[in-house]
């Protein structure tokens, strides 16, 4: 939040561009809310959403409209107004501006949000309402949904209207930013404050600051920047959010259990194990994989995050192969000596065992990447719960535990079966070789 020269006026704007698109386009709404809006099995729905500093802006639309979400996590009488406007800077944007009603979180009211749609101006001064016609009244191009908002008893804040996607002829306004595109980027700023105005009625004047702050401050519009692609189905959704389960359940439990089973288990009881999970772990990656491609209707592996599951994913299908051909080839019992899992091993199979550790690591950095993607582009609700991130940091602990204990009482020496790739049990003493 930033502080302003002078009270009731903007310093400045900031812009927020998006393109809609399947990414994180659901986070403020379910399936369901949305099925609600525009109907069961709909199709050729494109939107998305984007965290903010104070809430979460969605938009989905059809062909011909687009449903406005904005989602904070505080309680409505933590929340003053939440605002969004098409342009690129205040002095020609198109504003949507909605708070609590007062008298909706005070007493009975016939609706528990103001929503009132407001022109620039010029320059930084406060936007005021567009028109006091009814023929062109906000509730004339602006839907209130009561379905997809809260009222004062719920556990966090929501708002949701809905518009056309090509404003009308009479749509007061003087911005040039009247209509949404659906095949390029669109161009918002934004703004929120935490003091409530003191009316319900559209004109209301905005009070600007923190109360959180022992300073009145008030808050910019600002931006980020956020894009999007085209999107099939709500469907999609439901894929997307199954891959990174698919995923964490491949590189954080199965596959580490075969690396640890690869490590401590001799005989001809270790390989079996070992590649049953390493197959499960790989078609769950493929999985994954598969899911989070085809969730995606626009460009692929835009992202950190992508790009790293797609060379993930080419590591783990060369892992399963390498690891067969290794197996397949005759190798000699590893030697008496300090480190005998490295001795005399096919050049395969040491490969196979280094590889294998990198893709751990890699999967787990991108879990972990994952999480921050998320919570970049989810609202408050549907953060990744923090007893998942204590789980995920614990089982990494205690397999890299594990796995270096497994390498220092093999430096250090104990009387067991060694074993070949074959899986063949050979008598040896460690420790007990002595160099030439």
């Amino acid at each position: 939040m930033l502080p302003f020269s002078r009270p009731l006026a903007y310093c400045g704007a900031a812009l927020l561009t998006l393109s809609f698109a399947s990414s994180g386009q659901a986070q403020t709404l379910s399936n369901q809310q949305i099925a609600s809006v525009f109907g069961e099995g709909a199709t050729d729905l494109t939107g998305s959403s984007v965290k903010l500093p104070q809430f979460t802006f969605a938009i989905i639309t059809n062909a011909t409209h687009a449903l406005y979400s904005l989602n904070s996590s505080s309680q409505s009488f933590q929340v003053g107004w939440m605002g969004v406007g098409s342009g690129t800077a205040m002095a020609n944007a198109d504003f949507l501006i909605s708070w609590p009603n007062p008298d909706g979180i005070n007493g009975p009211a016939a609706t528990p949000w103001t929503i009132s749609h407001r022109s620039s101006t010029g320059g930084e001064a406060q936007p005021v309402v567009a028109s006091t016609a009814s023929a062109t009244s906000t509730a004339s191009f602006y839907t209130f949904l009561p379905e997809l908002s809260t009222n004062s008893s719920a556990s966090y804040t929501a708002v949701s209207f809905l518009r056309l996607l090509e404003a009308p002829s009479n749509y007061p306004s003087t911005s040039s930013f009247k209509s949404l595109n659906r095949n390029g980027p669109n161009s918002f700023i934004y703004a929120s404050s935490t003091v409530q105005p003191g009316s319900s009625e559209e004109g209301a004047v905005i009070t600007q600051h923190n109360q959180a702050s022992p300073i009145p401050r008030q808050q910019k519009w600002r931006s980020v920047t956020n894009a999007f692609h085209a999107t099939g189905a709500l469907d999609d959704l439901a894929r997307l959010e199954q891959a990174p389960v698919c995923a964490s359940l491949a590189l954080v439990l199965f596959a580490p259990i075969a690396v640890l089973l690869a490590r401590f288990l001799r005989g001809s009881t270790w390989y079996p194990s070992h590649a049953a999970l390493n197959a499960l772990a790989g078609i769950l990656v493929l999985v994954a994989f598969a899911l989070g491609v085809h969730s995606v209707r626009g460009e692929h592996f835009d992202g950190t995050h992508q790009r790293l599951g797609l060379i993930i994913f080419i590591l783990v299908m060369l892992q399963i192969l390498l690891g067969a051909f290794a197996h397949s080839r005759p190798v000699q019992p590893s030697p008496a000596g300090r480190l005998p899992t490295l001795s005399k091993k096919s050049p395969f199979r040491l490969f196979h065992i280094v590889l294998g550790v990198a893709i751990l690591a890699l999967g787990w950095v991108n879990v972990h990447e994952g999480f921050e993607q998320w919570e970049k582009s989810s609202d408050a609700q549907t953060e990744v719960p923090m007893g998942a991130k204590i789980v995920f940091y614990i089982l990494i602990a205690l397999f890299a535990a594990a796995y270096v204990a497994g390498w220092v009482l093999e430096a250090m020496g104990s009387n067991r079966p060694s074993k070949t790739d074959d899986g063949q049990k050979h008598a040896e003493k460690i420790g007990s070789h002595t160099s030439p």
